[in-house]
């Protein structure tokens, strides 16, 4: 339980290494609502916290920008005046890194669906892979019509 009112990212800071703090005060993509996630992640998951930033601060940023994202559009979805917390009630987001939406979850779904791939592409006919991988270059291939490709960029600039 939260007692008084802490200062944003206050509970977070005991949990997450100085770095990824930084990381997540440095970018503009983070909004009030971002760091409040990321204190409520800090309090009541602190090991799913510390497994997620273990995984790479791209990971953790990421998956916070995301999380960020589902609460805001969830709470713009209902009518002024409701409870945040009531309007994410009503959306069903999942609020913690645990459960069937957490790390741990969608870690293990990762590693299931990379052994399906690596076991498919042993299984795969050298002509069949051939084919695929023209297909796929295909796709990438740029055309002249695309303007300039655009880059994600996770620091921030000086």
């Amino acid at each position: 339980m939260i007692e008084g009112n802490p200062q944003p990212l206050a509970i977070a800071a005991r949990v997450l290494k100085p770095d990824s703090l930084a990381a997540v005060r440095g970018l503009g993509d983070f909004s009030l609502r971002g760091w409040g996630i990321l204190d409520r992640w800090a309090l009541n998951s602190p090991e799913a916290l510390r497994c997620l930033e273990s995984e790479g601060e791209v990971v953790l940023l990421g998956r916070l920008l995301e999380q960020q994202r589902i609460e805001q559009r969830a709470i713009d979805r209902q009518p002024v005046g409701m409870p945040e917390l009531e309007a994410l009630a009503i959306a069903k987001v999942q609020l913690e890194l645990n459960g069937p939406n957490g790390v741990a979850a969608i870690l293990e779904g990762k590693a299931l669906r990379r052994d399906a791939l690596v076991q498919a592409v042993n299984d795969a006919q050298p002509a069949d892979l051939e084919a695929a991988a023209q297909r796929i270059k295909a796709v990438l291939r740029k055309s002249p019509n695309d303007g300039p490709r655009q880059r994600l960029r996770l620091v921030p600039r000086d």
